[in-house]
């Protein structure tokens, strides 16, 4: 099981337990591509041993991959996942729903559960935690809320982790590799703060790992990012990116249905209808990469 990515070369752990750095052959890198086109953490692999390292000789089939978008390439990051944990921050920085919404999506366009975590309840105000709590129940998903710093919802979150390999997503300076650390002493994975002058948060993990969680977990901390674009999605796509969207929309009256403008829309309904319908940010987050997809194409 291939566990750590890096520029051209990968840590892999043998059936027999060992870690050996290994290497595709050369033949793989035509016209510049990069490792983590080819290979993602997660991935089983057939390998030959040599020397001290090994030579990977085949990708095995996935079950699934997370991947994202760069340009007209695709970045994979971590495959054969049970289920991702979508991390975003009730501040500093700030919850931004799109933020949230375009990975959460990205993960079930991908046919992978998404458990979403709200992190740092030690410095949100109690009611607008309730209140995104409520937003993103809604999905359906699992929320949990948590504070890296002060310990809470992480035996939550750790047995939800338990007896699945999970990969942590969101953007930078969310928390993610803080909350790894809290699950597990001795990872010291580098964490960062945020950057004061423009409230956004700094790249601290530079490539995915897989960490082994007590003895039935395996849990990967991925790159932080500034945007998480979906890869290979088309405009019809965005609405099952949505689940709650997409099963209200099977009530509207014209099968093509985009929720955006049309007469006898359930799901307009649905968001006008203040405490028992859609979230309207939810909603906003659909719209917004609608258009982006209408705008981009598929890629």
């Amino acid at each position: 099981m291939v566990v750590r990515i890096d520029s051209r070369t990968c840590r892999v752990l043998t059936a027999e337990g060992e870690e050996r750095g290994c290497t595709p052959p050369g033949s793989w890198f035509q016209d510049k591509t990069r490792l983590n086109e080819l290979i993602a953490v997660g991935d089983m692999v057939e390998m030959r041993l040599d020397g001290d390292g090994g030579v990977i000789e085949a990708v095995i089939p996935r079950t699934n991959v997370l991947a994202r978008s760069a340009g007209h390439r695709q970045r994979l990051l971590v495959a054969n996942l049970h289920q991702v944990v979508v991390v975003g921050s009730l501040a500093e920085p700030p919850l931004r729903p799109l933020d949230i919404d375009r990975v959460a999506a990205g993960v079930i366009h991908s046919d992978i559960t998404p458990l979403i975590c709200l992190n740092k309840t030690e410095l949100a105000d109690p009611d607008e935690t309730a209140r995104w709590k409520s937003v993103y129940a809604g999905i359906p998903a699992p929320v949990i809320v948590t504070s890296a710093a002060t310990g809470e919802g992480i035996e939550e979150l750790r047995a939800a982790l338990a007896g699945r390999v999970s990969a942590f997503a969101g953007l930078s300076g969310v928390g993610k590799s803080s909350l790894c650390n809290a699950l597990q002493a001795g990872l010291d994975i580098a964490v960062r703060t945020v950057d004061r002058r423009t409230g956004q948060g700094r790249h601290t993990t530079s490539f995915t790992e897989l960490h082994l969680l007590g003895t039935d977990a395996w849990i990967a901390d991925t790159p932080g990012i500034r945007v998480f674009e979906l890869h290979d999605c088309r405009p019809e796509d965005v609405a099952p990116c949505f689940p709650e969207i997409s099963a209200v929309g099977a009530d509207c009256a014209f099968n093509d249905c985009t929720h955006s403008v049309e007469p006898d829309c359930a799901v307009l309904a649905a968001v006008a209808e203040t405490g028992n319908g859609i979230a309207p940010s939810r909603h906003e987050s659909y719209l917004a990469l609608l258009e982006e997809r209408r705008q981009s194409g598929s890629r």
